[in-house]
């Protein structure tokens, strides 16, 4: 039998996985040994940016073919 487990990379060390999963995962390994999950649910400040940095979301603004635009593409000009 095979459990497919989905997860993304949180820093070198972590990775997030989806609640379904966990909970297929501690259920197969509880079979073999007893299981104590200790539930951190609170992200702190450092836990939320280090996951914005490492995640991939916004791999796309280092893109150069997303720079698509240029200051003659303003209609005004501010100050």
């Amino acid at each position: 039998m095979t459990i497919k487990i989905h997860t993304r990379p949180y820093d070198e060390r972590h990775v997030v996985i989806a609640t379904d999963d966990l909970q297929r995962l501690i259920e197969t390994a509880s079979k073999v040994a007893p299981i104590e999950v200790e539930d951190e649910t609170a992200f702190g400040d450092d836990d939320l940016m280090r996951l914005a940095e490492t995640g991939g979301a916004f791999d796309s603004l280092h893109d150069e073919r997303e720079d698509i635009y240029s200051i003659e593409d303003l209609r005004m000009h501010y100050r």
